[in-house]
């Protein structure tokens, strides 16, 4: 991934064309890298929070940690772009094998500790059927049957049980599988984006492009990936703290003479201002596009992009991130799952109800744990303490582990995307009511253009995020190439009206 310049732009281009992008995400630092590399150096991008990066982002932890709170793999190490900006930030990057750290899994029952030897072969080899039946239809290799079934969840019950029970010898060994139907269950949730899955066509799971190469985390911090496309424009190029409130855009360019874009914005302690530009990115999560209180255009966008924009889906996925000070876990432990007994309905605080499994990752010999909520389960943790949150995980982990003295983490950090309001949820999923085809996807990146000189339409306002890539939505690398995409369509336009 590079912003390297193509080819020379006329002096035009180079001096006259005022460009905005409206967030500092993967998608907009990428289409101002490879806009300021091509030559259109009046370029600003204006970024509502005090950092860059969007839903990358890394937080620190005690004992010289750094983890992540937002985009956590790298989907695919090889044609990747995030692999090359790894390199170039010195970014190491570790394999990461689900169904190998499945194998190395701690099994827990409520209120009876660790599950028997011969209890564990079972649930972990119905973990992996699981993975492998997924697997297969993502990509096609199995026998992908859905013509009975509406939805992914319908989808995953009926490959439950045609699968997950031929090795139970007994009703307590059928019992222990369904328990753990559940973990499996908010695994596809994550994956997906959303929960319930009732809301995901089951043709969607095969939507998604997987990269070959197998999955990775960055070892030390996925926020500097962006470090090289930073790097390519100068530091004033970009505004923190600067909120978008407005973006207007009416009017025909004439005469070869374009009609400006007005976008009013306001920065912490500063009076509202307003910046004209010949063209706006607009990289905001498909969750501001959503939310009433975010973005307003005028005049407002088409029926056609709201209604893509009101069907396209939207998840909450939160993270939660413990340390404590002795683990409580064997050393060579890489998952911690959960098997509930109680009615979930009895199940006290209701949120805690989603804690089912938990990620043990580390680095130079400490380790902590990485737990994931979906739903209304994520959207609820994000109004407590960290306290409250710490407490209750260790309380979940004492009835499980049946000891008491397992003492309270030393940190806690709870992701609150939902509340934040420059985010309002994870990443976006295609949900039932989206046309086939990824039809929408296609809407929410069209641009919009007005009449130009000699039949040309000039894009104006364009569109760019995970959300508006058909292959890769709810990653990053579809981030970087939504950006790179509207980039290149401004590019293409002066190629245009130039040659």
């Amino acid at each position: 991934m590079s912003g390297e310049a193509t080819q020379p732009r006329s002096c035009f281009v180079k001096d006259n064309i005022d460009v905005v992008v409206v967030g500092a995400g993967a998608s907009g630092v990428a289409a101002a890298s490879k806009l300021y590399c091509n030559g259109f150096h009046k370029l600003t991008i204006l970024e509502a929070q005090k950092h860059v990066g969007g839903r990358i982002s890394t937080i620190q932890v005690p004992g010289g940690i750094e983890a992540e709170e937002g985009a956590t793999w790298v989907h695919g190490t090889l044609e990747n772009p995030i692999v090359g900006l790894a390199e170039k930030s010195n970014v190491k990057l570790r394999k990461w094998n689900y169904s190998e750290r499945v194998k190395k899994s701690l099994w827990l029952i409520e209120g009876n500790g660790k599950v028997s030897e011969q209890q564990r072969k079972l649930l972990v080899d119905a973990y992996l059927k699981h993975i492998h039946l997924v697997r297969e239809f993502e990509t096609g290799t199995g026998d992908g049957s859905k013509s009975a079934v509406s939805n992914f969840a319908e989808w995953l019950q009926q490959k439950w049980e045609e699968n997950l029970f031929c090795n139970c010898c007994c009703d307590e060994d059928t019992k222990m599988v369904k328990s753990a139907l559940r973990i499996f269950y908010q695994k596809e949730c994550c994956d997906a984006g959303l929960d319930p899955l009732t809301d995901c066509p089951v043709e969607s799971i095969s939507d998604y492009c997987d990269m070959c190469g197998g999955d990775a985390v960055p070892m030390s911090g996925y926020a500097r990936i962006l470090d090289p496309l930073l790097k390519d424009f100068p530091s004033n190029v970009l505004k923190l703290g600067c909120v978008v409130n407005e973006v207007e855009y009416e009017g025909n360019a004439i005469s070869n003479e374009a009609t400006p874009v007005y976008v009013t914005y306001s920065c912490e302690k500063e009076e509202v201002k307003t910046i004209k530009a010949d063209h706006v990115i607009i990289t905001v999560p498909l969750g501001c596009l959503k939310a009433n209180g975010g973005v307003r255009f005028k005049p407002e966008l088409s029926e056609k992009k709201q209604n893509a924009i009101e069907r396209t889906g939207f998840g909450t996925i939160n993270k939660i991130i413990l340390r404590y000070d002795t683990p409580f876990w064997p050393a060579e432990t890489k998952m911690i799952l959960l098997l509930w007994k109680s009615e979930m309905a009895l199940v006290q605080p209701d949120w805690a109800k989603g804690v089912l499994q938990c990620e043990v990752r580390e680095h130079n010999g400490i380790q902590w744990l990485e737990t994931w909520l979906t739903g209304e389960d994520a959207k609820a943790v994000e109004y407590l303490s960290t306290e409250m949150v710490g407490k209750t995980y260790t309380e979940i982990f004492r009835k499980f582990t049946c000891d008491g003295n397992i003492s309270l983490p030393n940190f806690v950090h709870v992701s609150k995307w939902h509340s934040n309001p420059f985010f309002r949820g994870s990443y976006s999923y295609t949900s039932r009511a989206n046309n086939k085809n990824d039809i929408d996807r296609h809407i929410l990146a069209e641009p919009i253009s007005k009449p130009y000189a000699d039949d040309a339409e000039m894009p104006k306002v364009l569109f760019a995020g995970e959300a508006t890539i058909p292959e890769y939505f709810g990653s990053v690398q579809g981030a970087l190439y939504s950006g790179e995409r509207e980039a290149d369509r401004i590019l293409k336009f002066y190629e245009s009206i130039n040659s």
